[in-house]
């Protein structure tokens, strides 16, 4: 999934993380008038345009369509949580710093100031583990 939104993410604009952003603390279809209760920032112009552009670049799609008092309206839902946009945020900043910083450095940086260290060992020495396992399979 990764490499197939890699590109699209790298060029949100803050507008239409801010619209994602509702979508993941929701967690629950959306119709456009909503959006903007969770978040007043965002005009109904706004939020509008950036449906229309987030539909486009397959980042939320179109749930069903329910009533809104007594129009129709169209719910959304996204097709990109919260992990997998940070999982790719971040792998594409660290690729754009890589000639400054190391990853082991910045893997270093996110060990430190996590507060649930013995969780975040298991599920890296895991990540590892199976990380090893595919690449001796390559290898094959």
């Amino acid at each position: 999934m990764s490499s197939m939104y890699n590109d699209i993410i790298k060029n949100l604009s803050t507008r239409e993380v801010d619209v994602l952003e509702v979508f993941w603390v929701a967690n629950k279809p959306l119709i456009s008038s909503e959006i903007s209760k969770y978040n007043p920032s965002l005009t109904k112009g706004t939020i509008q345009s950036i449906i229309k552009s987030l539909t486009q670049k397959k980042l939320i799609k179109v749930d069903e369509i329910v009533y809104s008092g007594t129009v129709l309206a169209r719910s959304y839902i996204p097709l990109i949580n919260a992990n997998e946009y940070a999982q790719i945020k971040i792998c594409n900043d660290v690729k754009n710093f890589s000639k400054h910083i190391s990853k082991t450095n910045v893997i270093a940086a996110l060990i430190e100031s996590d507060e649930q260290k013995a969780e975040l060992f298991d599920e890296l020495e895991k990540m590892i583990y199976d990380a090893r396992v595919k690449l001796k399979k390559e290898k094959k």
